[in-house]
């Protein structure tokens, strides 16, 4: 009994103790009052928390209560709660949360039908997932089918017949929700030790020994000329990251925007490109060196869009840094923060996404920033075009 008890215990200890360390502190709840995880705690349970109450609301109630006459598990639940709370004071936060802003959003494609008889629409839209970025919630859809894939999720809509095969026919796929954004700064004077990869780690594997040809190219000529370059000169990990954030700011320009992500042997041979491409460059060089990199893919509440990359740490997490603002803010700083001004609401976190397009056939789009569509029709002449929008709501 009592080592049953003892293993349920540290399971529980284990799940909230995760949840814990993503609460917002006590000062991001004072920026954004509704700041708190939905793991079921009300507002004021977070000043409770290192007095012990809030234990007692969660683990009491819902799983110990069964097993409290069992003297040596009630002597492990006060050690557990002991434990719990030097772990909450001795904590130190690296990467933190700070200023909130809530916008509610609302993105459209708005499918016409120019002169053709079709037999087939699908639209998808992205749909944006809580992270320690952002919270989503109050999400609304007119149909479509939620598709959850392991790191990113959208909205799937699947027009068969008769719907659209009218010529001159429209239809509307949107999607709304509330988004509160946050702040995030990295405190790298807390980073007292690299920790070694695990290279035969899911994220190492995916993004640090392989490329994403032909938009990331760790093995290009010049990546690794240029990588080679820096790396002689800065042999840690974290220098290097940061002093390939400063070259690629300082080198490449900023090019041919909203023109889709190119190849990187393109992007070498122009000297630069829009802000997805110049993170392509970033995470190349990165890659090059062993170090897990990936675009970071958002839209913003006034209809613009934005992409950043972020890399790993081992034991610490993934770091944003953005070389397209440093190379159009010189004296900014970009490396480990995101704020207002060069963040946005993330919708997936990678390229070459494959998604759902017909009969369980999925097909790959390079940059899933807006929507993605295809149709398929039986005569006429002409296409199907599609009108999108972001728009805050009331």
């Amino acid at each position: 009994m009592t080592e049953i008890f003892g293993t349920h215990l540290f399971f529980l200890f284990s799940k909230f103790f995760r949840q814990f360390r993503s609460l917002p502190s006590f000062s991001e709840r004072l920026l954004c009052p509704q700041a708190l995880p939905n793991i079921g705690l009300r507002p004021k349970t977070l000043e409770n928390l290192l007095s012990g109450r809030i234990i007692g609301k969660i683990f009491w109630k819902r799983e110990v209560a069964k097993e409290m006459k069992n003297f040596k598990g009630f002597c492990f639940f006060l050690f557990l709660l002991l434990g719990l709370k030097t772990l909450a004071i001795g904590q130190e936060e690296i990467i933190v949360r700070g200023n909130c802003k809530e916008n509610n959003v609302k993105i459209s494609a708005l499918a016409k039908n120019n002169g053709l008889v079709l037999r087939n629409l699908v639209v998808d839209l992205p749909l944006p997932l809580n992270s320690m970025e952002q919270e989503i919630t109050n999400i609304r859809k007119n149909g479509g089918k939620e598709v959850n894939e392991k790191s990113f999720s959208y909205i799937m809509f699947d027009y068969i017949g008769k719907t659209l095969q009218k010529a001159g026919s429209e239809i509307e796929s949107y999607i709304q929700f509330t988004a509160k954004t946050y702040d995030i700064f990295v405190d790298f004077s807390k980073i007292k030790n690299i920790v070694p990869y695990d290279v035969n780690s899911e994220i190492y594997l995916k993004y640090a020994s392989k490329s994403n040809l032909p938009i990331i190219d760790k093995d290009n000529p010049e990546i690794a000329k240029i990588a080679g370059e820096i790396s002689k000169i800065n042999p840690d990990i974290l220098n290097y990251a940061k002093a390939c954030y400063e070259y690629v700011a300082s080198k490449f320009r900023y090019l041919n925007p909203n023109t889709g992500l190119h190849p990187l042997s393109e992007l070498m041979k122009a000297g630069g490109g829009d802000c997805g491409n110049l993170s392509s460059i970033y995470i190349s060089l990165l890659r090059h060196r062993g170090i897990p990199a990936r675009h970071v893919v958002s839209l913003r509440a006034d209809g613009t869009f934005h992409v950043w990359a972020e890399f790993y740490l081992e034991k610490i997490g993934w770091i944003p840094v953005d070389v397209t603002f440093k190379n159009l803010d010189n004296s900014g700083d970009y490396f480990g923060k995101l704020t207002g001004k060069n963040s946005g609401i993330i919708v997936n976190r990678d390229i070459n996404l494959k998604l759902f397009c017909e009969n369980g056939k999925k097909c790959q789009v390079p940059l899933f920033q807006n929507f993605a569509y295809w149709y398929w029709f039986t005569s006429g002449k002409g296409k199907v075009d599609i009108e999108y929008s972001i728009k805050k709501i009331n």
